[in-house]
């Protein structure tokens, strides 16, 4: 399971959430890894990255198993609630 360390929403959200109707939202991921763990940072975001969703996650497995492809999947993994739950909130189907 994965562990999300912080999420911060733009406080104007109404542009992301048009993107994520349009469909030009997208999700960027990226992993490191430092000290025996593994993290992604993960924006969902639209044009010009000004209207944004950030999310940091620890992505959970032994140093020996990780690979930068596990800890961006991780990240992406993480964003897959956060646009659901966006989802919600605001009614898209």
């Amino acid at each position: 399971m994965q562990r999300l360390l912080h999420v911060t929403l733009a406080r104007n959200v109404d542009l992301l959430i048009q993107g994520i109707i349009s469909g030009d939202a997208i999700v960027v991921s990226d992993g490191s890894y430092k000290g025996g763990y593994g993290t992604a940072a993960v924006i969902l975001t639209r044009a010009a990255f000004l209207y944004k969703l950030v999310i940091q996650a620890i992505t959970p497995g032994d140093g020996k198993d990780m690979s930068s492809y596990r800890r961006e999947l991780s990240g992406i993994l993480a964003s897959m609630p956060m646009v659901d739950k966006l989802c919600q909130v605001y009614g898209i189907q």
